[in-house]
């Protein structure tokens, strides 16, 4: 399992064929390790590739289920920082996965 942004879900317009299936653009971050001790959080960073995201293109029906990142900043916090900026400028996060929720993005408001 790895932890990844969905940055964006589409489907291909009709004019690349009918392909049907819902795709996910996805930023990854890096492999999950073992658990911390104290918190129980795995820690993970962007993964990057040449110096740039580490990104792919997925069906939705890959994503297994939701996760929450929560910033590991230290004893200083950025007040530039906001909740629509703060993945684009801080990359160390700790993750906890909900295992028992899966993701089903048919259940959203979604209109693929």
């Amino acid at each position: 399992m790895r932890v990844g942004q969905v940055r964006v879900i589409f489907t291909l317009p009709r004019q690349f064929g009918t392909y049907s299936r819902a795709l996910a653009y996805i930023e990854w971050f890096t492999p999950l390790r073992e658990p911390d001790r104290s918190s129980g959080l795995h820690h993970v960073s962007c993964s990057t590739r040449r110096l740039h995201r580490n990104a792919a293109v997925i069906h939705v029906d890959e994503i297994a289920r939701p996760c929450h990142l929560i910033p590991k900043m230290g004893q200083a916090v950025d007040h530039g920082w906001t909740s629509a900026n703060v993945y684009e400028l801080f990359c160390c996060y700790s993750a906890t996965i909900d295992y028992k929720l899966k993701f089903d993005y048919r259940a959203s408001k979604c209109p693929l």
